[in-house]
């Protein structure tokens, strides 16, 4: 699985936030959009890295949402108040369907099916093994024996008040080797889903030094080498297909930064990789992925539960497949095959222009501060929300996304900071009611 000679390509999470770009740069995606066009003809097609997005042969009636939301093909505005500044000049991304349906979803534990599909495509069906400390220990073997680890996905609901610990619960974990192809993989199923712990995953990863990836954004300055993303994009669809995620699609792609996990102060290594993204899809129209992973947690009479989005990442690095990581499945249930109500978006455009000031000069608050929020896409897609103090279920709605980034200096600062990410989301409006939503939080 790694055989496969990539350049890797990483950035440390240090400067990742001191990275400036222009308004005019576009998010990265491999979503097929429609927008909508002033003329009669023929819509032009989206680039993605230099190359062009077919459009679809035959759209039928795939223009509805188009149609009722009335967007323009670019959202263009500017203006300044209390010490803050905003530009936008963003291509509108709106999906080719002719509705949103509403949706239920839950959270749900990983399944034998889960993690058998996995294995037989990532692993190529080989089994687990682990190396029997134990014995070792009580001087029964100078180098520790390696034993067989059961593949078997279990789960047990934990009682009320009940405590966390390895032997009650070990069940609810799965975790061992594997060996591909002569390389050893570490796979690590957390089943310990419960309603105070809403973060559970399953992760294969490369075993050589048990590093863990995290989202970087552009390339970094460190290494000198280009990363076919094409090419790497293509396998990751293809891994995905393998495994029969047919309701999966890219939501987005980046460089990934590796952290070792053996470091106590979890130190930033100079490698990575390039990872992708993937978020489920709803009668063809995608989850919005965002840098925001819905995992700030609200402390309310003692109870505190993040509930972070499911996602799908898959990271590559100058050998092939570094980290696969499953995060949070859903459980979904369509409620209706109407569509829901959506406002135009000159209504959507009316709340950005008031509520994006009000959001950021609520943040600084009395703090003196000189600020630069730069529009670079504004994106229509499913986004989970949950009510305040409900961890269990959520409902999927049609949700604006306004993408950019933020320069701000403040007090005595001596140079103003940007902080930028391709999925960074400054602004998330209900596309339903125009309410605004708080993506860190999920509702």
């Amino acid at each position: 699985m790694r055989t496969k000679k990539i350049a890797a390509l990483c950035i440390t999470m240090g400067v990742l936030a001191l990275l400036p770009t222009g308004c005019g740069d576009t998010i990265q995606s491999e979503e097929e959009i429609v927008v909508l066009k002033e003329d009669a003809g023929e819509p032009e097609p989206e680039s993605h890295d230099g190359e062009e997005i077919e459009e679809e042969a035959d759209q039928g009636n795939e223009n509805g949402i188009a149609e009722l939301v009335q967007a323009p093909e670019q959202y263009t505005w500017e203006e300044s108040s209390g010490g803050i500044q905003v530009r936008a000049d963003a291509p509108v991304r709106i999906p080719q369907a002719d509705g949103f349906k509403p949706y239920k979803v839950t959270g749900r534990v990983f399944t034998q099916a889960d993690y058998d599909q996995v294995n037989r495509v990532l692993l190529k069906g080989e089994k687990l093994w682990d190396k029997d400390y134990q014995a070792e220990k009580k001087g029964l073997s100078e180098e520790p024996a390696l034993v067989e680890v059961p593949a078997v996905v279990s789960y047990r609901e934990r009682q009320e008040n009940e405590e966390v610990n390895v032997e009650s619960f070990g069940g609810n974990w799965l975790y061992g080797y594997a060996t591909v192809e002569n390389e050893d993989y570490f796979v690590s199923l957390d089943n310990d889903l419960r309603e105070d712990w809403r973060w559970i995953s399953f992760a294969v990863r490369g075993a050589g030094e048990l590093s863990n990836y995290y989202p970087a954004g552009e390339k970094p300055e460190f290494l000198d080498s280009e990363l076919p993303t094409e090419a790497i994009r293509q396998e990751a669809e293809q891994l995905m297909a393998d495994m029969e995620f047919t309701d999966f699609a890219v939501g987005g792609e980046e460089y990934f930064c590796a952290v070792s996990s053996r470091e106590k102060l979890r130190v930033l290594q100079e490698k990575g990789g390039y990872g992708i993204h993937f978020t489920r899809t709803l009668d063809g129209i995608p989850v919005t992925y965002t840098a925001n992973e819905g995992t700030v947690v609200e402390v309310e009479n003692g109870a505190m539960c993040p509930w972070p989005y499911e996602k799908i990442d898959m990271v590559f690095d100058e050998e092939g497949l570094a980290e696969f990581v499953w995060t949070n499945p859903y459980e979904v249930e369509k409620l209706s095959d109407e569509n829901v109500f959506l406002l135009p978006f000159s209504d959507i455009q009316n709340v950005f222009q008031e509520m994006i000031f009000k959001k950021y000069q609520d943040f600084w608050g009395e703090t003196r501060v000189e600020e630069e929020l730069c529009i670079r896409e504004v994106r229509l897609g499913y986004m989970r929300i949950m009510e305040k103090g409900n961890v269990m279920e959520g409902s999927m709605v049609p949700v604006w996304d306004f993408f950019g980034s933020e320069t701000f200096c403040y007090d005595e600062m001596e140079e103003p900071v940007t902080e930028d990410n391709p999925y960074k989301c400054l602004l998330t409006v209900n596309a339903m009611d125009g309410t605004i939503i708080d993506r860190d939080l999920g509702y």
